[in-house]
């Protein structure tokens, strides 16, 4: 495969994208002040997707779009990106596109959702502590899937601030974990249009390319609640993400590329929400629009020739990941195997995994983490239908209130002890 991930996976792991499934406050609005609400996790048929912890005041970035020196975090491949990200040996002058190929994966990618980049500010470090308790076999660090909050940008600059305000916060999380950035949550896609949200691509590129060693390009992009236009946003951040120090440039007036950008690959996330089943809504089914059913959205858009996703975005993934909440869809226990299998069809040159899991239910996580990121490893009925073996896929699962759930001993320890299993590399 590329060179970004053939290094990547055999030394490290990657992290998951949450969404909501309504619409979020108008782009004007979000963000008035730098603090944020709480979480509320969840997507699909809850208005109320996670919202992610702003900062507390008084952090001060500069706004140029390019972003101070920070320590580099780890990344495969030969390091070589002077110009651009790209995806394949590192030497960006090439950009950050790559070939298409299949190949296959030497390492898993054992993630966790960081929606409070704040928090690897926090006295105690127990951000840090916590994603350095979790390197697996052969020193394979864990992916820290880092939520960019809507509205930090040069285009609504919420509470005063823009991307740049990330660079210590991501530095930080940098040394402890390869990192996965989000580029906008799917709750708040319909919030920029086409224009927004390719400069928003631009915005983050520039700042933050040294530190994050892949991007998710979209979260969650067939949602019901994203609105129009999805395919040709995600074609403008492929495109941003893809282009060499020339392409960017081009693309991005009034931003550069740093000298020291790294090596990187790209993701993107869809939305589980049950098998299309002809269009004919059923009980293991929990959308409201069938056009947007996975395996449908899937199909129209990335699997017809000529499609928009087709053309401009598949070819450029080096990962493909599926974000699901059981709360969302009624429980249902979805047999993962020939789901993946079908995404392994329409993307032969990506890896694949899940984006993002998990509950608001206090009394159900401990059996969540152990579900997916143990399930694989167990032979007990109620989770045969986690033991997905396509040959690409490398796990990810990115629990969304990882950050959250940090003081909760007992969800972290099932984190810890899925590292024993053999999927992860710790047993036989």
């Amino acid at each position: 495969m590329r060179g970004w991930w053939g290094g990547l996976a055999a030394a490290v792991a990657l992290a998951p994208a949450c969404g909501g499934s309504a619409p979020g406050d108008d782009a004007t609005d979000v963000r008035e002040t730098a603090e944020v609400g709480d979480d509320d996790g969840g997507t699909g048929g809850d208005a109320d997707a996670p919202g992610d912890e702003g900062p507390d005041g008084g952090l001060d970035g500069d706004s140029d779009g390019v972003g101070d020196d920070g320590e580099d975090a780890e990344v495969g491949g030969d390091g070589d990106a002077d110009d651009g990200g790209d995806g394949g040996d590192g030497d960006s002058d090439d950009g950050g596109g790559t070939d298409g190929d299949a190949a296959e994966v030497a390492g898993r990618i054992f993630g966790g959702t960081v929606t409070d980049p704040w928090a690897a500010e926090a006295p105690g470090g127990a951000l840090g502590t916590a994603l350095d308790g979790l390197v697996g076999a052969g020193g394979r660090r864990p992916t820290a899937r880092v939520v960019f909050d809507e509205g930090i940008d040069r285009i609504f600059r919420s509470g005063g601030l823009d991307a740049s305000v990330y660079v210590p916060l991501v530095g930080s999380i940098a040394s402890h974990a390869v990192v996965m950035g989000e580029l906008l949550d799917s709750l708040y896609v319909g919030d920029y249009d086409l224009d927004q949200y390719r400069l928003r691509a631009c915005e983050y590129r520039a700042t933050l390319g040294h530190l994050v060693d892949s991007w998710e390009i979209g979260n969650e992009v067939n949602g019901e609640w994203l609105g129009s236009g999805v395919l040709e946003k995600l074609a403008a951040a492929a495109d941003v993400f893809a282009a060499d120090a020339a392409g960017f440039a081009a693309a991005c007036p009034g931003f550069a590329l740093r000298p020291d950008e790294k090596a990187f690959g790209l993701a993107l996330t869809f939305y589980y929400n049950g098998p299309y089943d002809g269009g004919v809504p059923t009980a293991d089914n929990c959308w409201s629009d069938a056009s947007h059913a996975m395996e449908r959205w899937v199909d129209d858009g990335f699997a017809a020739p000529g499609a928009l996703g087709t053309e401009r975005i598949a070819p450029v993934l080096d990962l493909v990941l599926v974000s699901y909440y059981e709360d969302d869809c009624e429980g249902l226990q979805p047999e993962w195997g020939p789901v993946f299998d079908h995404l392994g069809e329409v993307f032969p040159g990506a890896a694949l995994g899940f984006g993002e899991c998990g509950t608001q239910v206090a009394g159900s996580k401990v059996a969540y983490v152990r579900r997916y990121y143990q399930g694989m490893d167990l032979p007990d009925a109620e989770f045969a239908n986690m033991h997905v073996d396509h040959p690409r896929f490398v796990g990810g699962f990115f629990w969304w209130y990882f950050s959250d759930d940090l003081a909760d001993a007992d969800v972290y320890g099932g984190f810890v002890e899925a590292l024993s299993g053999p999927f992860w590399g710790g047993g036989p």
